[in-house]
């Protein structure tokens, strides 16, 4: 389990950047000493000399002076820390060397009676350091506490994509220190995730918040803090999602409930819209068995509505694997990665190797292949310009193919491409099936690292180097495997017409 989001425990107004006393006493550089510290934090530090500031101190927050207000009466400054103190100051920090040359007495005693924290900071040290060194380290835990925030929503992403509503809501839990529920509107129980390091409570107690209807609230259960969030409405159908706590939720926490509770809402309702989906398709069947496919755009206007963008295109690929399984993993792959940004998958296999897929016109090649990257292994992609789903036909794959023959395997190419028409043509197809068996059919049956270095070979135009480089082997090494290809096939590979042979019947492979 990965550790929990620091569960913050101040109101929701107030900055959760602190430090303390104790920490600038540890900020060796500013040679601070600490004479009486309180244990409390501040994220305030305010230099002030006026002998009355109270109109503009924040509570909680630490004065810092050099006493030049009190330099003919420094006995006075006692008093002051006791004025500061009723104010609600955090802190004082008295600079000598300016108007005081050393803590006048009575002030520590004050300080003790105040609830006021006290510290000297020495002449050499500009105030401005200090309020910089402190700025500093404000900002350092801000930032950490976004980081926090954003690795903890990134948590709940992948539980919400991997385990649903009932793993969303544990890494939830674990994240605020809560228990979480969510629950309908007639206050049935959708998914629930208890937290050991949090009182049990009944769950009437939490069908009683549903029953009250809030959007969002914050309430008590008895001693715990109970938020209530608005999850959506499908129909009469609404849920709730609950968090109970110890404490207030701070802001970090509240952030990842909003988010915690848009993931819930996003699965909730994708049931619904997988059946609109299936519905769709059961009409579109039933109208093809019927032949009431006169005037099927309609129907295939809504089908294609989730896999169009707004104008209507779509950008279309094609997926050319070795083995029929590459090809399923190829697929599985940009299904799991479509699923993550809330799309589906549209393709169908064209043979067991290869795959027809579109996805929406407003994504880039690019970002199409992005969705394959981490899956595609040596398969060949070929991937074309956005056209709007009504022009797509036959041509359309066909155009794909010519380019895909120009890609070697586990390489894509994008719309810019161009295939060679005339290898399509079915008597040049046929004699290239022939030569393929002759020529790369027995180096399979030979060995089948002679099949990458032929072809890495024949691309770097019999350059022995660039050949094993690309293959991270010895040139030695590529020396003696070209010596055995020719064995086999019966070839002169210094022939660069035969290298050319060869090169166009790999593509045809």
């Amino acid at each position: 389990m990965p550790a929990p989001l620091h569960v913050t425990l101040v109101d929701g107004a107030r900055d959760t950047a602190s430090v303390s006393v104790a920490w600038l006493s540890h900020q060796r550089r500013l040679g601070i000493t600490v004479l009486h510290d309180t244990g409390a934090s501040f994220s305030v530090i305010h230099p002030c000399e006026l002998t009355d500031p109270q109109r503009y101190l924040v509570d909680g927050c630490v004065v810092m002076l050099t006493g030049i207000a009190f330099a003919d009466a420094p006995e006075k400054l006692a008093e002051h820390v006791r004025a500061l103190g009723r104010a609600g100051v955090a802190g004082v920090g008295l600079g000598v060397g300016v108007a005081v040359t050393e803590v006048p007495p009575g002030m520590v005693e004050a300080a003790q009676e105040s609830g006021v924290s006290l510290f000297v900071v020495p002449l050499e040290t500009p105030f401005i350091q200090v309020l910089q060194t402190v700025q500093e380290e404000l900002a350092r835990q801000r930032n950490r506490s976004r980081e926090l925030l954003w690795g903890a929503q990134e948590r709940l992403n992948g539980a919400a994509n991997s385990g649903g509503l009932e793993l969303l809501l544990k890494e939830a839990s674990a994240s605020i220190a809560a228990h979480v529920l969510l629950l309908d509107n007639d206050g049935r129980i959708a998914a629930q995730a208890w937290h050991g390091g949090v009182p049990s409570i009944g769950v009437e107690e939490v069908r009683r918040l549903v029953r009250e209807d809030p959007l969002t609230m914050a309430t008590r259960i008895g001693s715990l803090t109970a938020l209530v969030h608005h999850v959506g409405e499908e129909g009469e159908r609404s849920h709730r999602l609950i968090a109970v706590s110890r404490q207030v939720l701070g802001p970090d926490s509240r952030a990842l409930l909003r988010h915690c509770a848009g993931l819930a809402e996003l699965i909730v309702k994708r049931p619904a819209q997988y059946r609109a989906i299936h519905q769709e398709l059961n009409t579109l069947a039933l109208a093809i068995q019927l032949g009431l496919t006169k005037d099927p755009g309609e129907t295939r206007m809504k089908l294609f509505r989730s896999a169009a963008d707004s104008r209507g295109t779509i950008r279309p690929a094609l997926i050319v694997a070795e083995q029929p399984r590459s090809l399923q993993r190829v697929l599985s792959g940009i299904n799991d990665a479509l699923e993550q940004v809330g799309r589906l998958l549209f393709a169908i296999r064209i043979d067991p190797r290869m795959a027809f897929a579109v996805f929406r016109g407003d994504r880039s090649a690019a970002e199409v292949y992005e969705l394959m990257a981490a899956s595609h292994g040596s398969a060949r992609i070929a991937i074309g310009n956005t056209v709007s789903w009504r022009e797509l036909s036959m041509e359309v794959i066909r155009q794909l193919e010519r380019m895909v023959l120009r890609t070697r395997p586990g390489e894509w190419v994008g719309p810019s491409a161009r295939g060679v028409d005339w290898m399509l043509e079915a008597p040049v197809r046929e004699a290239l099936s022939r030569r393929v068996h002759e020529t790369w059919g027995r180096l399979a049956a030979h060995d089948s690292e002679l099949e990458r270095t032929l072809e890495a070979f024949l691309r770097h135009m019999g350059n022995i180097s660039h050949t094993a480089s690309e293959l991270q082997i010895h040139r030695h090494t590529v020396s003696k495997r070209v010596r055995l290809i020719e064995e086999v096939l019966e070839v002169d590979l210094d022939d660069p017409v035969t290298r050319a042979e060869l090169l166009v019947v790999a593509q045809a492979r």
